[in-house]
């Protein structure tokens, strides 16, 4: 293939000239030697740095399908994935396909029949992939896996089960497969290069980017003192919510385009219902919509598709949108109450201002509650100086391993001995320090649930095996309600059965996708919840889903807790506090401080009408 043709297409679709990311990963990629980790922010050109050089080296060594798996943890990026992937392809004569849980039987059967050069998929659906019959014949050709969100991945079981399934791919092969790894934010580089290292002594390489994103962000704890806020307030009732609600309000005037940010479904719902009304009722000429993970995919694409467009002004969103979702230029990052943790305010706030040595600017709008305050301003810090939380990697997870022997013995129908698959697990990093103990009572679960025979020192596959490999999900189970409109039957989103059941009867108003919706019935049978759309009303009911809340890293509880020693102490906040609040009112509920315990102080109230014991640590 001619080289130049390709630097020429690329050039039309947008990329003149490689950054310097993208030079440095060319280089090494096209080595072949080693896995690379490349750690990125948002919009830095990272998907670019990997699959520039897979797609080069695919064409220069005539590399049949499938050549390379792209591996994300969302099925709504691998829509974006594969509409980015698709372009470039073109321009180096290749194919790209996707292939996940939503995919349609007669996408899967071409795929099947006609696999293309690089395939998109999910952690999940890789797993079966290597299983399938008709696919499993391809695995030979592959030779590049690329796994994007890395941190996201290695941090949760999924992740972990997929990178235990490329190892285990690895020894059935008899060959190193190349990885490239993608993040946004990564702590631990030695465990990482562990992870990926899956061959003993196996180098990897962590790529930086050179020009790290430089972030601006403020702590606010807004006060009603505007017109709009007392118009606001006249309608709510309540001053505080109505100074939040103004701060919103006037960001999303003065840039045009903004993101704002929860950290729960439920709360996503109630703020951008709120909005939403006052911004008609206001006549604002503000475009509130909501975005999150529990409604319809065409909702969730139809709101992607209008704020890259320019339409929306204002879209509420939960970690949902964290991630590389293209949705365009967005001016401002708002992060409604504190992210609770680092590493997420650095992915939210980070996609703002994409362009190369541009600042990304944000603010945490928080309450005037002191430790919330104080919680919000040590995350705003520690963002801006890049000290992010460890990544935490489970050791030796079980759920996983007994996963893995499955996959591991259904690919030798002809039997494996048993030491053998022990030798070849201790061998992965996750496992290491698994005890022959440990080994064996998982086999033996395995082996009394008919999952796996054991005979004669040999493991063998059963008629289970193959069920068990499909119907086992490190995603945890819930069973939901889908949410449909009566008149059209169009799918608006979807609820927990249990929620559902014990809370919502038919005449109920609820909130979903920022509008309000009245229950007309439940069919138990189809689980679906019938609504039609209504006005908001005083008994309007905002929905709950499980499963939401965020830990906050045990350093940043500390540092709390050292500013309210700090404040005792001094009667005043340090000076780099001061400064993240920007000269907002922070001077609210202070005093309050002095009551709560610190790092070397324990307080301990007992409150007898609820026979109810509080230590404050």
């Amino acid at each position: 293939m001619d080289f130049t043709n390709v630097a020429k297409c690329l050039k039309e679709l947008g990329y003149e000239r490689l950054t310097e990311l993208q030079k440095k990963s060319l280089l090494e990629v096209a080595r072949g030697d080693r896995s690379v980790v490349i750690v990125a922010p948002t919009g830095s050109g990272k998907t670019e740095a990997a699959v520039f050089p897979v797609m080069a080296r695919i064409v220069a060594e005539r590399r049949q399908p499938i050549a390379a798996i792209y591996i994300t943890p969302l099925r709504a990026l691998n829509r974006d994935i594969e509409r980015r992937l698709k372009l470039i392809a073109k321009c180096f004569g290749l194919d790209v396909g996707v292939r996940h849980g939503d995919t349609p039987s007669s996408i899967r059967r071409s795929i099947t029949e006609n696999p293309p050069h690089i395939l998109i998929t999910t952690p999940e659906t890789l797993n079966y992939i290597v299983i399938n019959e008709q696919l499993k014949k391809y695995m030979a050709n592959l030779e590049f896996i690329i796994v994007d969100e890395f941190r996201d991945l290695i941090e949760s079981k999924r992740g972990l089960l997929a990178l235990t399934t490329i190892y285990l791919l690895e020894k059935i092969l008899g060959k190193r497969i190349n990885i490239i790894a993608l993040s946004a934010t990564l702590y631990d580089e030695d465990t990482a290069k562990k992870i990926l290292g899956l061959y003993s002594g196996d180098e990897v390489l962590v790529i930086k980017d050179p020009s790290l994103r430089r972030f601006d962000i403020e702590v606010s704890i807004p006060t009603c003192s505007s017109e709009l806020c007392r118009k606001i307030l006249g309608d709510l009732d309540d001053e505080k919510l109505s100074a939040r609600l103004t701060e919103i309000f006037e960001r999303a005037i003065k840039e045009k385009h903004i993101l704002v940010f929860t950290n729960t479904r439920t709360l996503a719902e109630s703020l951008g219902a709120l909005l939403r009304s006052l911004s008609e009722k206001l006549k604002l000429g503000l475009q509130v919509d909501v975005h999150h993970g529990s409604l319809s995919r065409q909702h969730r694409e139809r709101v992607e598709r209008e704020f890259r467009e320019r339409k929306l002004n204002v879209l509420v969103s939960t970690s949902s949108l964290e991630l590389g979702i293209d949705i365009g230029h967005v001016d401002y990052v708002v992060q409604y109450m504190s992210p609770r943790q680092v590493v997420r305010i650095v992915q939210r706030i980070g996609r703002s201002r994409h362009r190369l040595g541009d600042v990304s600017k944000g603010e945490i709008v928080t309450t005037s509650n002191p430790l919330h305050m104080l919680e919000s301003c040590i995350i705003a810090t520690r963002a801006m100086n890049g000290d992010l939380e460890k990544e935490i990697i489970l050791s030796k997870p079980l759920d996983i391993l007994a996963y893995a022997l499955s996959l591991y013995v259904y690919l030798h129908p002809e039997g494996v001995s048993t030491s053998e698959v022990y030798e070849a697990i201790r061998e992965h990093p996750l496992f290491t320090e698994l005890s022959i103990e440990e080994f064996r009572e998982v086999l033996e679960y395995l082996v009394y649930t008919r999952i796996i025979r054991e005979l004669g020192g040999r493991l063998y596959p059963t008629r289970k095996t193959r069920l068990y490999i499909y119907k086992t999900s490190m995603i945890p189970s819930t069973i939901d309600v889908q949410v449909v409109e009566v008149g059209s039957g169009r799918r608006v989103g979807s609820l927990d059965e249990e929620y559902v059941v014990v809370n919502l009867s038919p005449g109920d108003i609820i909130v979903l996708a920022g509008r309000p919706w009245r229950i007309i019935s439940y069919d138990e049978t189809e689980r679906k919840l019938y609504v039609e759309p209504t006005g908001i009303s005083e008994e309007v009911v905002i929905p709950h889903w499980e499963g939401e809340n965020i830990p906050v890293e045990y350093e940043t509880a500390q540092r709390v807790g050292l500013l309210v020693k700090y404040y005792k102490e001094k009667g005043a906040l340090p000076e780099f506090i001061n400064k993240v609040l920007a000269g907002k009112a922070h001077d609210q509920g202070l005093e309050a401080l002095r009551s709560l315990g610190d790092t070397d102080s324990i307080f301990v109230d007992y409150i007898g009408e609820f026979n109810l014991i509080i230590i404050n640590v």
